[in-house]
């Protein structure tokens, strides 16, 4: 993602600097005779400032990129499998009332993890909705030509598409990571 983001900002950055020059020169040549020539360096610093400016609202998805530290990327995949398995004393301790082992697939790898849903998390309706991490994940089922309902009527079912949070313990190692977070999207592959 930080690739395209930063091919989005070069192509966007070349349109920018030609649309001024043509729109720079054009002004220039017409106010050359209401204005002085340091108010038009002004108009072209501030016009050059806004398309900076405009060029970053424009690509969400780079900017979230770059909000992720070193060795963190977003990996989106659907839930393939949920094997409920045993709660241990510890987690009783905590007050988690069941314990789950999620298979994942992105259509290329397999992922399991486990996932221990909480009381206060049972109620899949009142999750936090965070729009950005739903956007990535829609990005990814148009790519994949996946076919979607939205579901929030519980978590964790199979097919639920959720975007991991990943670490790379090792960046040698590409099998070296690990889940940090999981957002569980309200799309469900049909």
């Amino acid at each position: 993602m930080f690739i395209f983001g930063v091919i989005f900002y070069l192509v966007a950055a070349i349109v920018v600097a030609g649309l001024l020059f043509v729109v720079g020169s054009g002004i220039v040549t017409l106010c050359r005779k209401i204005f002085t020539e340091n108010d038009v360096k002004i108009a072209i610093i501030a016009a050059v400032i806004i398309a900076i400016v405009l060029c970053v609202a424009i690509s969400p998805a780079a900017s979230r990129a770059e909000e992720l530290p070193e060795g963190f990327y977003y990996k989106v995949v659907f839930i393939d499998e949920v094997e409920e398995a045993e709660l241990d004393r510890f987690d009783i301790e905590d007050g988690a009332v069941a314990k789950f082992l999620l298979h994942t697939d992105d259509l290329d790898h397999l992922w399991d993890y486990w996932d221990i849903v909480e009381e206060d998390e049972e109620d899949f309706v009142d999750y936090e909705f965070d729009r950005e991490l739903s956007n990535i994940a829609l990005y990814w089922i148009r790519e994949n030509d996946i076919d979607i309902e939205l579901d929030k009527e519980e978590r964790i079912t199979r097919g639920r598409i959720v975007v991991l949070t990943m670490w790379e313990c090792d960046p040698d190692d590409p099998f070296d990571e690990e889940v940090v977070d999981v957002y569980y999207t309200e799309f469900v592959t049909e």
